[in-house]
């Protein structure tokens, strides 16, 4: 019999992905660095603040594609990761050292996501429910809304850091009630809409999104920032929509009891 060689797991081509992105970052600010070099004995002050800002915009990217190789997953026979045991650096401190996060809603389950480098983020310890908390009732004119509200609160740095990177973090949920709360019960849902659609975009088109809407050093920031960016642009785009809906279903209703009025005359 001959050799058998085994394939590689997902985790590990994953693994053999990530040092080949990382390869060719690096090389990519090598050559970066060396075209800022050559642009600073040269009067070309706009391309060289362009070649800067490229430049930094890959040592974030390598800097992040580090963090990915470091993530290790508990594996059972190679496939679903599982969640890792508490390790005692995780813990934060005494009951004062919690933090509390709030969402709008009854109940939330918090999911795993794809970062940008397509690595999968999953909770570190367990999956990560948000319980009902309270309910209040506010009234805006003659409507009235009952709003939900429901919390996780942790000891654990570990979370902390996997909820403060998660995409849908400081859109539907954070850790400021009166953030939370400030919202309109519409502004909420086309919060949560426009978070769903942004967070499947790559990072080349959320790039390409934030030069069409002309973010002033769109390239200096992170993908993060920019998705928080197009997000907001998404929910005054929906808040439009709203409106003329809105106001074109009034007009119907005023017609049909215009024609009404008419036909009992």
């Amino acid at each position: 019999m001959g050799d058998e060689t085994k394939a590689p797991t997902k985790a590990e081509q994953k693994i053999i992905e990530l040092e080949k992105q990382l390869k060719e970052q690096k090389a990519k600010a090598e050559e970066a660095e060396l075209k800022l070099k050559s642009l600073d004995r040269a009067p070309v002050v706009q391309e060289s603040n362009e070649t800067q800002a490229v430049l930094e915009n890959l040592q974030a990217k390598i800097s992040e594609l580090e963090k990915a190789q470091k993530v290790q997953f508990i594996t059972v026979d190679g496939k679903k990761p599982m969640y890792r045991p508490v390790a005692p650096e995780d813990i934060m401190g005494g009951d004062d050292k919690a933090v509390t996060f709030i969402a709008r809603c009854v109940m939330k389950v918090i999911p795993g996501y794809m970062n940008e480098y397509g690595v999968e983020v999953v909770a570190p310890h367990k999956m990560i429910v948000f319980n009902y908390a309270a309910s209040d009732i506010r009234q805006d004119g003659k409507e009235e809304d009952i709003l939900n509200f429901c919390q996780f609160t942790t000891r654990l740095k570990s979370e902390v850091e996997f909820l403060q990177g998660h995409p849908e973090y400081g859109l539907t949920f954070g850790e400021n009630m009166n953030e939370v709360a400030g919202h309109d019960v519409k502004e909420y849902q086309f919060k949560v809409k426009a978070a769903e659609q942004v967070n499947s975009m790559s990072p080349e088109s959320v790039q390409e999104y934030c030069k069409m809407l002309k973010i002033t050093n769109y390239m200096r920031k992170s993908t993060k920032e920019l998705k928080n960016y197009i997000v907001a642009s998404l929910v005054v785009e929906y808040k439009q929509q709203d409106k003329i809906l809105q106001k074109n279903l009034q007009d119907r209703l005023f017609e049909q009891a215009r024609k009404v009025a008419n036909m009992q005359n």
